[in-house]
C-alpha cells in the first residue's frame, strides 16, 4: 500500500538492484533512465517540529515544565522549556505559519527558564498572533507562559492562576535519630549546607530563602502585569488562587470561555478575517 508517485521514486532508486528496465503505470511507461531521474529529483516533504492546521502551528505545553529537558515533545509527563522555545522560534520564521496556538495542560513547574521563555513568547507576538488554549489547566509557571499570549481561552472547567512561588524543605533529623543515624556535614563556606535535610531549618536560612521566594514572586507578578495589563496589587490580591472558567475572566486572567474543540476553528476564522481585511484595505489604498 503506497502512493503511486512515491512508488515510482522508490523503484527508480532501486532500479539497478532490481534490474528494472521500465515501469508501466496506467497508460504511461517510464524507462529505467526516467525512473532514475525521478528518484534523483525527489525532494522529501519538509518535516516540521509541530503540528500544523491551516497555517496555525500547534505547540503542546503539557505536564510538569522543566528547564533543558532535551526533548522536543512532551515526554513522561514533562515538557521542556527548551523544546517549546525551539518550536516557537521555528514557527516565527516559518512562512507557512500565520499564527501559533499554545495547547496547554500543565500545573506548572520549574522557575529556571520560565520567565525567559515567557519574555520570548511576549516578544513573538509582534511577529505572529499567539493564542493560549487552556485545556484544562495553566497554573503557576504554565500561566506565566499563557499570560504572554495575545489571547487566553479556556473551557468552562479550565483552570488558570496560582500566581505564586513554592519551595519545600524536608527536615529528616527526627526520622534519622529514630533510626540511629547521625549525619555529619563537613563543608567550607558558611552557607554551603544551607537547607540540608539532616537538621531543622535555621531561622536565618529560612529568612534568606523567603527573601529569594519574594523576589521571584515579584518577578512573576510584574510579568503577568505586563502581559495582561493588570494592576500589580490586583494580581497580589489573588493570593495565588486558582480560578475556573468565567471566574478567570472576571479577574482578568483569561479572555474567553469556549469548548476546547472550538478554539482552533475560531483562531483560523479570525486569521482569515484579518487577512481579508488587510487585503481590502491594501486594495482601497491603491
Amino acid at each position: 500500500l503506497i502512493e503511486p508517485n512515491y512508488a515510482q521514486v522508490m523503484l527508480g532508486a532501486l532500479s539497478d538492484r532490481l534490474v528494472i528496465e521500465s515501469l508501466v503505470s496506467g497508460e504511461n511507461q517510464l524507462s529505467a533512465i526516467e525512473l532514475k531521474q525521478a528518484a534523483t529529483e525527489f525532494e522529501p516533504r519538509e518535516h516540521k517540529l509541530y503540528q500544523v492546521n491551516q497555517g496555525i502551528a500547534i505547540i503542546p505545553v503539557v505536564g510538569t515544565l522543566t528547564h533543558k529537558y532535551g526533548h522536543l515533545d512532551p515526554y513522561s509527563g514533562m515538557t521542556g522549556y527548551d523544546g517549546i522555545q525551539r518550536k516557537l522560534a521555528e514557527a516565527i520564521n516559518d512562512s507557512d505559519i500565520q499564527g501559533i496556538l499554545l495547547d496547554i495542560n500543565s500545573p506548572g513547574g520549574s522557575v529556571s527558564g520560565c520567565f525567559d521563555l515567557a519574555d520570548l513568547i511576549y516578544q513573538a507576538r509582534q511577529y505572529k498572533p499567539i493564542w493560549a488554549l487552556v485545556d484544562e489547566q495553566a497554573c503557576s509557571a504554565a500561566y506565566a507562559l499563557a499570560s504572554a499570549a495575545n489571547e487566553i481561552i479556556l473551557p468552562r472547567t479550565g483552570m488558570v492562576g496560582s500566581i505564586g512561588v513554592l519551595l519545600a524543605h524536608t527536615d529528616q533529623s527526627e526520622l534519622l535519630a529514630k533510626e540511629g543515624i547521625n549525619v555529619t556535614l563537613i563543608h567550607a563556606g558558611a552557607h554551603k549546607a544551607d537547607g540540608n535535610p539532616f537538621e531543622p531549618l535555621p531561622n536565618n536560612v529560612k529568612a534568606d530563602l523567603q527573601s529569594e521566594i519574594n523576589d521571584i514572586y515579584g518577578l512573576f507578578i510584574e510579568t503577568v502585569s505586563r502581559h495582561r495589563q493588570l494592576d500589580t496589587e490586583a494580581i497580589k490580591n489573588t493570593e495565588a488562587k486558582v480560578f475556573t472558567g468565567q471566574a478567570a475572566i472576571d479577574v482578568g486572567l483569561a479572555d474567553r470561555v469556549l469548548p476546547a474543540h472550538q478554539v482552533l476553528p475560531t483562531f483560523i476564522q479570525t486569521l482569515n478575517s484579518s487577512t481579508t481585511l488587510r487585503t481590502v484595505m491594501t486594495a482601497t489604498h491603491e
